[in-house]
C-alpha cells in the first residue's frame, strides 16, 4: 500500500500539445509580447483543423480559466505554470468561437478537454489563430527543450 501511494503520488513533468498543430517559429508571431517571449518561454502552433478541442497540455490544476475561452493556464504539481493562449487578440471576440468545457480551480488530467475552439470562425473575423504554450512559471529555471518546427498530434510530448 505505501509503495502504491508513493507512485501515484509522482508527478509526471511531461508536456503535451494542446492539439494538433504545426510548431513554428515564436519569433514569427505577430504580437511582440509572445515573440519576445516575455511572459515566459514560449513555443506556437498553428491548428491543423478547422474546430478543434484544445486539451490540458499536463496534469495539475486549471488556476485560469478566462471565460471567453481564449486563454488558459494550468499550474502542475512540480510548480510549473503553463498558460495556452489561443489566437492574437482573440479576446476582442468575447466568447464567439470559443466553447469553455472546463472550471477554473478544478484539478485536471493531461489531455482533458478545455475548450472547443472553431478556428474557422477567428479566422473569418480576420484573427490570428496562432496558439502559444508559454512556460510562465519554470521552479528549475533551466529552459525546456521544445521540439521545433514540425507538426505534432494532440497528446504528443513537445519536450525533446
Amino acid at each position: 500500500m505505501f509503495f502504491r501511494k508513493k507512485r501515484e503520488e509522482k508527478e509526471s513533468k511531461e508536456i503535451v500539445s494542446p492539439l494538433n498543430g504545426k510548431l513554428f517559429p515564436i519569433e514569427t508571431v505577430q504580437d511582440d509580447v509572445f515573440a519576445q517571449q516575455m511572459m515566459g518561454q514560449t513555443i506556437a502552433l498553428e491548428p491543423l483543423k478547422g474546430k478543434d478541442t484544445l486539451l490540458s497540455p499536463a496534469d495539475g490544476v486549471l488556476e485560469v480559466m478566462y471565460p471567453t475561452g481564449h486563454a488558459y493556464a494550468v499550474k502542475m504539481k512540480n510548480g510549473m505554470g503553463l498558460l495556452i493562449h489561443i489566437g492574437i487578440d482573440t479576446v476582442e471576440l468575447n466568447g464567439e468561437g470559443f466553447t469553455v468545457l472546463a472550471k477554473q480551480g478544478e484539478k485536471i488530467k493531461m489531455g482533458q478537454p478545455i475548450a472547443d475552439v472553431d478556428f474557422d470562425t477567428l479566422k473569418a473575423k480576420g484573427f490570428d489563430v496562432s496558439v502559444m504554450l508559454i512556460v510562465t512559471q519554470n521552479p528549475g529555471g533551466e529552459p525546456i527543450a521544445f521540439k521545433q518546427n514540425m507538426t505534432v498530434n494532440a497528446m504528443e510530448s513537445l519536450v525533446l
